[in-house]
């Protein structure tokens, strides 16, 4: 686990906080189709899940975009983004390997 500290302000507030992140972090979108496992501010994995296949996305955060979306997963930014665990990562990963072997 990494231990990681970055200045944050507070919604209204002008004061800077430090906020304490152990790495890595699960989140998930409300709808349940992507899960992410996010292994530092920089880089992240989505498994999406659509209809029956199953999508892994490397995030390494080069530009501002992917950095804010990684920030937004990590603040939990928006009423989608839920808060989740490694066992229901590893169980959809496992789906995502059980197609793979499946389509060969």
């Amino acid at each position: 686990m990494v231990t990681n500290g970055f200045l944050r302000r507070r919604p209204g507030n002008r004061r800077l906080y430090l906020w304490k992140v152990e790495f890595p972090v699960y989140r998930k979108y409300a709808n349940g189709k992507s899960v992410f496992k996010i292994m530092s501010e920089t880089s992240a994995l989505e498994l999406q899940l659509l209809g029956t296949r199953c999508l892994r996305h490397v995030i390494e955060a080069t530009i501002l975009p992917e950095r804010q979306l990684i920030r937004d997963l990590l603040d939990l930014a928006f009423p989608g983004i839920l808060v989740s665990d490694e066992e229901e990562f590893e169980a959809t990963l496992e789906k995502c390997r059980l197609q793979d072997s499946s389509e060969n």
